[in-house]
């Protein structure tokens, strides 16, 4: 089995703001599920400023963040994520530093009563596909506009990796087909994306750089 993700030598502890409300961008209890992104100094709104610098001290430099919302009881989203390119002279490679954290932020409070014992049961799934199908698709939310390209759920899909969550963050290969689907619980997580590193091409050169910074714990 392919090995598409690493748990990853960061503290996620205090990483977002105790204020964080996300109902702006579809309400505080969606039926569908959403994504959205932002760069720049609109990433203080999402995470804490010392814990932006935190990240850079450990030699992973946050430049652009993606939060995925999804339902309980969501899947057939299988997907291989579009680079985004608005930002002049970055290029970015296909990979992210992923975390979940307390659905209960989708109204502004993480200690939500309604979620006081949450813990994520969703599970992210990479799959090899033969002949490749690819629909490429866009949307909107917020004023957020992102593309992705869509792998209809068909029987010659072959399982490479899986993941469950907890509360560490995870490096995780986003140039694969892959999709999350949820069960009894809703799932909101945090995609963190840096820039190009000189030198790296691929998703094992990129686990090597950062296992040489010792952030990667090994399989």
């Amino acid at each position: 089995m392919e090995k598409l993700w690493y748990k990853f030598n960061i503290d996620t502890t205090n990483a977002v703001r105790d204020d964080l409300d996300m109902s702006f961008v579809a309400g505080p209890d969606p039926e569908s599920h959403w994504v959205w992104g932002c760069h720049g100094d609109n990433m203080k709104n999402i995470l804490n400023e010392e814990w932006i610098e935190y990240c850079k001290s450990k030699e992973f430099e946050i430049i652009y963040l993606m939060l995925f919302y999804k339902p309980a009881n969501f899947n057939d989203n299988i997907h291989t994520d579009d680079r985004p390119t608005f930002i002049p002279g970055e290029y970015f490679l296909d990979f992210g530093l992923n975390f979940v954290i307390n659905p209960g932020y989708m109204s502004g409070n993480g200690t939500d009563i309604k979620y006081k014992d949450w813990q994520d049961t969703g599970t992210f799934e990479w799959y090899k596909r033969e002949p490749e199908k690819e629909i490429y698709r866009e949307g909107e939310f917020a004023g957020y506009r992102y593309s992705h390209l869509h792998i209809p759920k068909t029987d010659d899909l072959t399982l490479l990796d899986s993941l469950n969550f907890d509360k560490d963050a995870y490096i995780i290969h986003a140039g694969k087909p892959h999709q999350v689907f949820t069960k009894d619980q809703p799932r909101l997580s945090v995609s963190l994306r840096t820039r190009a590193i000189s030198n790296v091409s691929t998703w094992e050169q990129t686990i090597e750089h950062f296992r040489q910074h010792n952030l990667i714990f090994d399989r």
